[in-house]
């Protein structure tokens, strides 16, 4: 039999993973799903799912999670005022754009698919070192940096839907 007296020093290789960021009063906090009333059906939003997230036109101070994959895939599985995302990529339809132009009447073509990580239905606090992302068909054909209105097309890490608004973290 082999046997050593060396001792490895690991460090920080065995240390716990980084949490995920989570809000306050997350819908998600004492289970991986919550569920939303949806027309006249209940579903569930699932924590971790890839969706496609964007301001409901309706109410206008909700955000409509939409599934891109499991049970709900293609449907609105849940609402919330604010969203977490991670890996977020912006989208706009150009088509959809110029028929808003055109007709002078508002449709979804503008939103961000990621994975969404938490969801809570109030405000969240801001520290300021956040980067304002908008979007407006009538100013810019993409997202854009609210106090410079430079373009704004970026894939992010992480992402804060609240209000009118997408504060990049």
């Amino acid at each position: 039999m082999f046997q050593s007296s060396i001792d490895f020093d690991f460090g920080s290789e065995l240390s716990e993973p980084p949490k995920k960021r989570a809000l306050e009063n997350s819908l998600f906090y004492s289970s991986p799903t919550f569920n939303s009333k949806v027309g006249k059906v209940e579903r569930s939003c699932v924590q971790m799912l890839r969706v496609r997230v964007y301001r409901n036109l309706n109410k206008p101070e909700f955000f409509s999670i939409l599934a891109m994959e499991g049970v709900n895939k293609g449907k609105v599985c849940g609402y919330a005022r604010s969203v977490l995302l991670e890996n977020a990529k912006f989208k706009v339809s150009i088509k959809s754009r110029e028929r808003v132009l055109r007709d002078n009447r508002r449709n979804v073509h503008a939103f961000i698919e990621a994975i969404l990580v938490d969801a809570s239905n109030d405000i969240q606090p801001l520290n300021g070192s956040e980067k304002c992302v908008t979007y407006n068909p009538f100013v810019c054909d993409t997202f854009f940096v609210r106090n410079t209105s430079e373009a704004f097309m970026d894939d992010v890490n992480e992402a804060l839907l609240q209000g009118s608004d997408v504060f990049v973290l």
